[in-house]
């Protein structure tokens, strides 16, 4: 993470250095906000895979987890089984799963767990954080700025339109999807300190 916060910082001062030019700012903030959304999809999925990565070392049980990560195991059968077998004997194999496989140690699907879609709007979002068992509450006052604000400007840029975005604008945009960043991340080593991976006993 602490490229992410050193090339954050550059770009942000990179705005700052051009702000109140006039047209000579826009190239500079739109490279920026395509850089910016690269980091907000990069720190919530990466956060998230190494969440998943550290419960899934932990070695417990089915049993023992949470539903938001017993989901994500049946997720992992399910796909696993509807590879080669036909839909009604996967939904067997995942019914016995239920009958017999609890006691199992948990294996999850980390890389295909959180799918951002290249496409990190507010409902791609929601899933991720309910997967993971995380409090979409902080996010929800703040989908307007993910959907309009932050991929409204960055997709049409991104797929070569020319879309033009003062200094000012960015740089407010840029400190909010940070203050989203540091909750995201907050909420992760939370999740992990106080175990909520975990059924409760």
């Amino acid at each position: 993470m602490a490229w992410r916060r050193h090339e954050l910082t550059e770009i942000k001062l990179s705005v700052k250095a051009v702000q109140g030019q006039g047209r000579s700012t826009f190239t500079p903030v739109r490279a920026a906000l395509t850089l910016l959304y690269a980091h907000w999809e990069g720190v919530v999925k990466n956060s998230a895979l190494f969440y998943l990565e550290f419960v899934r070392g932990q070695g417990f049980s089915c049993h023992q987890v949470a539903p938001h990560f017993l989901a994500l195991a049946i997720k992992k059968r399910l796909s696993d089984e509807s590879q080669k077998a036909r839909r009604t004997e996967a939904y067997i194999r995942v019914a016995d799963f239920f009958l017999t496989g609890l006691q199992a140690r948990l294996e999850i699907d980390v890389e295909g767990a959180i799918d951002t879609e290249s496409n990190l709007n507010s409902d791609v979002l929601r899933n991720s954080i309910t997967q993971l068992g995380l409090d979409y509450a902080p996010f929800e006052t703040k989908e307007l700025l993910i959907n309009k604000e932050l991929l409204g400007h960055r997709n049409p840029i991104s797929h070569g339109e020319y879309r033009m975005v003062d200094a000012m604008t960015y740089l407010e945009l840029h400190d909010a999807v940070i203050q989203l960043l540091v909750e995201f991340q907050n909420q992760i080593i939370d999740a992990a300190s106080n175990e909520t991976h975990l059924r409760p006993s």
